[in-house]
């Protein structure tokens, strides 16, 4: 399989369980949880050797958007999304309204898109010309041949400017700052730094009277919703200016938002390589995803009001611009920022800034969809511990990084207390902090977020850890020196790679590591063929043998809660017992152990989401009355299965919730005990 990327642009949550009671009223020990139906995890399968993370935890008949995946560099296209794992049933390409836990799969085709040829282009004195090279029209790959035979990159084709000379100046006029540009072709374009709010009418500063840029012509508007504001959709024919300025109102309105995909580069769109500054007026409050795809990444990015006023601006999901010098009032933005204390959420304000020294922020501020593309140095929070745990943080969001200090109050951390108030540790909250060595719970925590503490390399000792019940995956993650978690008495939930690359935590035992009466993780030698758990193990972690070449294992009784994909793709499983007390089978639990022959259930109650899928040497087993609940694929591509001992009534049968895809399952249901 090649080189493998996704273009997805929101899958950029991870997989958080739904804190349920997983065995009702019959639970281990009498133990109850908190239902909460609300909620369902949407799983993304790529049917690549790579496959994305479970992505989305969302309200049950919320719909999500779905998007396409390529094959970079292959020769597939992207069919679509569907519920099954062989591709029946619909097919998903926009969005998706999930209802329940669900996995989709992605199918890919073989593709017969044509190659669109690209003439050749003789270089000018401002733009680069290129040779004839053809473009696949799906995945843009480049070639030099028509039969799609030599790839080769656009930079291969390309034949430099002939006598392009373009540079930027700035200099002072009555002491107000402004900035030039010229190229060889064009005439010189003064571009105001936003100290001037009003331009004359031909385009002049009305303050100094230099000759400015002015608001670009052909831009094309559309009305809001309400009708009360103007949006910017895009260029109206080939852009023909240096500079584009935006103006504060159209027609009497306000301009309030830039549209997605404004000014990228289309058939509407033409020239936009030209620009290399854009001006934003004040009124400005939102700009939307891609709006400016084809225009950032050079020059200067210019907002005219106040940087409280940009701190509130609305972004999309997507970085509205690339490196490039920011000016905001009149003044560029660097060294040291202060967000104001007004702000309650940022996203891309500061994304490709170069030069940041610092970043002040405080309490009020509590979502941040993305910072900074990069260490910054310092960061001064004006806030409690309490308020920085209460921030919601986004992927890659966290402008804490492995080489810069978090001060609070003054003081540098490298320990932090958990105030009694707070039950959990959000996501993200100190991801690759490397000054953290120490972290008290403070005894009332009982969830610790997921990537909460990745990489934090200096972490040595968590305490308070007594009520924790759950740990999200990567919460921990590849902590070297973590050696002391005290007292995990009430753990039961540890998800994936959650303490993945710690040192010496917990205690062994026949080769697996427990935290309280929990199984996290097998020894890094474990080559054991029987799997023996302590009597009293109460969870297993999420993939704890997975891919293990085990060949047998039992199931204590006292087992309350399976990680998903315990034992996925141990091949040479042969025989799995359940000992009576276990009441609930994890999501794939048992996924293509295609050895699997001998099959003891004891009293389970529940079998979750393609937990045996693809055992294609299971023929026969019996299945206890106690069973309630088996659901989707749980059995799918279990090939040679054709016996099912149920000793139930058909009655009895009919009551039990069978998910879609179990038809091999459903085919081999026998109302008579096994022979023998």
């Amino acid at each position: 399989m090649k080189k493998f990327f996704a273009i997805i642009a929101a899958l950029v949550c991870a997989l958080s369980l739904t804190a349920c009671d997983l065995f009702g009223e019959r639970g281990g020990n009498g133990d109850k949880d908190i239902v909460d139906e609300r909620f369902c995890t949407v799983t993304f399968v790529t049917n690549c050797e790579q496959q994305l993370e479970p992505y989305y935890e969302c309200y049950k008949g919320d719909p999500i958007a779905l998007y396409e995946l390529r094959r970079d560099g292959e020769d597939y296209t992207f069919d679509g999304w569907y519920e099954f794992a062989d591709f029946s049933g619909t097919k998903y390409t926009q969005s998706y309204t999930p209802t329940k836990d669900v996995t989709l799969y992605a199918k890919f085709l073989k593709h017969t898109f044509p190659l669109e040829k690209m003439s050749a282009e003789e270089a000018t004195c401002d733009f680069p010309g290129h040779t004839e090279y053809y473009v696949c029209t799906y995945c843009y790959e480049t070639f030099a041949d028509a039969d799609a035979k030599m790839p080769s990159s656009e930079e291969n084709f390309t034949i430099p400017a002939t006598e392009n000379h373009p540079y930027s100046e700035e200099f002072s006029h009555n002491g107000v700052a402004h900035r030039r540009y010229a190229t060889c072709a064009r005439d010189y374009l003064y571009v105001d730094l936003g100290l001037h709010d009003t331009l004359g009418k031909d385009g002049s500063c009305s303050v100094c009277g230099g000759t400015t840029a002015g608001v670009t012509p052909n831009l094309k508007y559309e009305l809001n919703a309400q009708k009360t504001a103007y949006v910017v959709t895009g260029m109206d024919g080939e852009c023909n200016t240096d500079t584009l300025r935006i103006p504060a109102e159209h027609e009497g309105l306000p301009v309030e938002r830039i549209a997605y995909s404004a000014f990228k580069e289309s058939t509407d769109n033409i020239g936009l390589n030209r620009i290399t500054a854009v001006v934003l007026p004040s009124s400005i409050t939102e700009i939307g995803d891609y709006a400016f795809e084809s225009v950032g990444g050079r020059g200067d990015f210019i907002f005219e009001g106040t940087m409280e006023q940009w701190c509130g601006v609305k972004f999309g999901n997507q970085t509205p611009y690339g490196t490039h010098t920011l000016f905001v009032g009149g003044k560029e933005v660097s060294g040291d920022i202060v967000v104001p204390d007004s702000t309650t959420k940022i996203s891309y304000q500061f994304v490709g800034v170069d030069g940041i020294k610092s970043l002040t922020f405080g309490k009020n501020l509590k979502t941040v969809n993305k910072f900074v593309s990069y260490t910054v140095p310092k960061i001064n929070y004006t806030g409690t511990i309490g308020d920085w745990l209460d921030i919601n943080f986004g992927l890659n969001a966290n402008p804490l990084d492995e080489d810069n200090e978090l001060y609070i109050d003054g003081k540098l951390v490298t320990e932090i207390t958990v105030p009694n108030g707070l039950s959990k540790i959000k996501q993200y909250a100190f991801e690759k902090y490397n000054k953290l060595t120490k972290v008290n719970l403070s005894g009332k925590v009982t969830e610790i977020g997921y990537y909460a503490f990745a990489w934090c390399k200096n972490l040595a000792s968590v305490s308070g850890f007594q009520n924790v019940e759950t740990v999200e995956h990567s919460a921990f993650y590849l902590c070297e020196k973590l050696s002391n978690i005290d007292d995990a008495s009430s753990l039961l939930k540890v998800n994936r790679s959650a303490f993945f690359g710690c040192g010496e935590i917990g205690e062994a035992e026949n080769g697996i590591i427990y935290l309280g009466k929990c199984a996290v993780s097998k020894e890094r030698n474990f080559n054991g063929k029987t799997v023996s758990f302590r009597a009293d193990t109460v969870g297993l972690a999420e993939e704890l043998f997975n891919g293990s070449s085990i060949e047998e294992v039992t199931l204590p009784g006292k087992v309350r809660y399976m990680g998903s994909s315990v034992f996925e793709n141990c091949v040479e499983l042969e025989k799995v017992t359940f000992e009576v007390g276990v009441r609930k089978i994890g999501y794939r639990a048992f996924m293509n152990c295609s050895s699997l022959k001998t099959l003891e259930l004891g009293e389970i109650e529940n079998i979750g989401g393609a937990a045996f899928y693809g055992c294609s040497s299971l023929a026969e087993f019996t299945l206890p009355t106690t069973c309630i609940e088996i659901e989707s694929e749980a059995f799918n591509n279990c090939n040679a299965l054709e016996k099912v001992h149920y000793i139930g009534t058909e009655e009895l049968w009919a009551r039990v919730q069978v998910g879609t895809s179990n038809d091999s399952l459903k085919s081999a249901i026998l109302y008579e005990p096994p022979q023998g």
